[in-house]
């Protein structure tokens, strides 16, 4: 029985893509999986809401929350007040800890799985903000030092993941994402109570989504301005979704073209609220110009909906020969045509339907979870997957606690560590334990090495500059230790002046390997 931790933080927030994928990702993992046990964190270092309470949980037995039993408003004045250490109130480390929303934990959470759904960050860094670009940038770097495994949600993301980061193809796996159960055709379905006003009788085209560039509003918003004055739509053109960011220029161009009577804007919509208008709608339609799965055109194929696509990215990945698709998606007027087209043919948007639902088929998050299950047990007990060093901007799966930001130094990347300073490690057979660092003091410094409390051979006295010091680690057990780096004494003011980190020893490699 394995012991799997999950980043469930992102699911406690108002309903996005990534917190969708987190929910039905668990919700597969609880109906195909009693034996494992789960550990849920609702708020790590990067995320923390105040409401973690409403992060997502199975109910099965093998699902709990870490640090459950602690009261919320505990919790929340804990965390901000710093009354309690914030790693204690997070919890861990596990066998494996699944980080499912481009965030990588911060600490050693054990063998680690990280999920990137694309990487619009870098191909498109003109759709996000540049605090948007700067976080998942550095959390992508993260990830390849830190990460046992990436995990994406389609083969274009895969391609992508490996065309921007300089890493290991076979540490790059792509599980394809599936439709919530809950997407399914619903025969007596109406337009939610809601939106029932706004939106009236006439059949409407929708799109759901946040309203960002990426997903190409602007283009839709021109195209219907198009079909609205032709006189070939009599409904409107809804739009569910959040307000997302950059996207002044599509409520700008709704105005300017005169067709505010003739668009909805709902804002977040409830996942029954999106399976009704799902089910109500003649058309959906998704734009996009770039995206890592496209998880709402899978969606409306589940419930039977006609959809008109772009033929970009992974969209054909997702959407097979079961959508009507626009091959620019600058191209208003092939747009517009296509949309008039599904609206006007009512033998297409029945052919549509059926090969819809067979095309969503295809796709399940019982068979997402049980390759997300298989590859978590892997990392978990794979032997190759064992972490035997720490080599500093290169390989850094095992760090932990008391290590500073990487820096260079005479072009090799190294990193401070102060009086203590820990990582995980399994040993080699027969080999000894190896630090490569260096010192600005002259005399005095020793450092000791422990491996889950005990020492791992003698201390080492050390001299100013850069040097390599040994360890002999005997017959030290073949399986993972919390190693410890301690440090007898740190620099003073004369060393790091106003610096008030905790400095000790520059750090460029350490671990079980033979001294060179």
């Amino acid at each position: 029985m394995l012991d799997i931790g999950i980043d469930t933080s992102r699911t406690a927030e108002t309903k996005t893509g990534l917190g969708s994928y987190g929910a039905s990702l668990l919700d597969g993992l609880a109906r195909i999986d009693r034996t494992n046990r789960y550990t849920l964190h609702p708020f790590l270092h990067q995320c923390f809401v105040d409401r973690f309470d409403r992060a997502h949980r199975p109910r099965q037995s093998n699902f709990r929350t870490s640090r459950g039993w602690l009261p919320r408003p505990f919790v929340v004045k804990a965390w901000h007040k710093g009354w309690i250490d914030k790693d204690w109130l997070i919890g861990g480390p596990h066998d494996v800890f699944l980080a499912p929303f481009h965030a990588v934990p911060n600490r050693h959470m054990g063998r680690l799985v990280s999920v990137f759904h694309d990487v619009a960050f870098l191909a498109h860094p003109e759709f996000s903000t540049e605090e948007n670009v700067r976080f998942c940038t550095s959390q992508l770097e993260q990830a390849r030092l830190r990460a046992d495994l990436i995990l994406t949600v389609s083969e274009f993301s895969r391609s992508e993941i490996l065309r921007h980061v300089a890493i290991d193809p076979a540490r790059v796996v792509a599980v394809h994402e599936a439709a919530d159960p809950r997407y399914r055709p619903v025969a007596d379905a109406t337009v939610p109570t809601r939106f029932a006003e706004a939106i009236g009788t006439g059949p409407f085209v929708l799109f759901v989504g946040s309203v960002e560039p990426r997903k190409n509003l602007i283009t839709l918003v021109h195209a219907w301005a198009q079909l609205v004055a032709q006189g070939n739509v009599p409904g409107k053109l809804v739009i569910a979704g959040g307000s997302g960011w950059k996207n002044s220029d599509v409520f700008q161009a709704i105005e300017r073209l005169g067709i505010a009577d003739r668009v909805h804007c709902t804002g977040f919509v409830t996942d029954e609220e999106l399976l009704a208008l799902y089910n109500t709608a003649a058309c959906f339609t998704y734009p996009t110009v770039y995206e890592g799965f496209g998880l709402p055109v899978i969606e409306a194929m589940a419930c039977g909906t006609p959809v008109v696509t772009t033929r970009v990215s992974s969209i054909p990945e997702v959407g097979g020969d079961a959508v009507v698709y626009v091959e620019d998606p600058r191209d208003t007027g092939a747009l517009a045509a296509a949309i008039g087209r599904v609206l006007a043919d009512p033998a297409l948007r029945a052919d549509l339907r059926r090969r819809g639902l067979a095309q969503a088929a295809r796709f399940s998050w019982d068979e997402t979870a049980r390759r997300t299950l298989a590859l978590l047990t892997e990392v978990a007990t794979g032997h190759t997957y064992a972490r035997h060093e720490l080599v500093v901007g290169s390989d850094e799966r095992g760090i932990d606690t008391g290590w500073q930001p990487a820096e260079l130094a005479e072009g090799q990347p190294f990193r401070w560590v102060g009086s203590r300073a820990t990582l995980w490690l399994t040993p080699r057979p027969g080999t000894p334990f190896t630090v490569d660092l260096g010192t600005p003091l002259t005399e005095g410094q020793q450092l000791t090495v422990l491996a889950d409390g005990k020492p791992i051979g003698a201390p080492a006295t050390l001299h100013q500059g850069w040097q390599q010091v040994s360890f002999d680690a005997g017959s030290l057990p073949l399986r993972q230790h919390r190693i410890e780096l301690l440090t007898n004494r740190g620099l003073d003011t004369r060393h790091k002046g106003a610096d008030p980190r905790d400095l000790a020893l520059m750090v460029r490699r350490a671990g079980f390997r033979a001294a060179t």
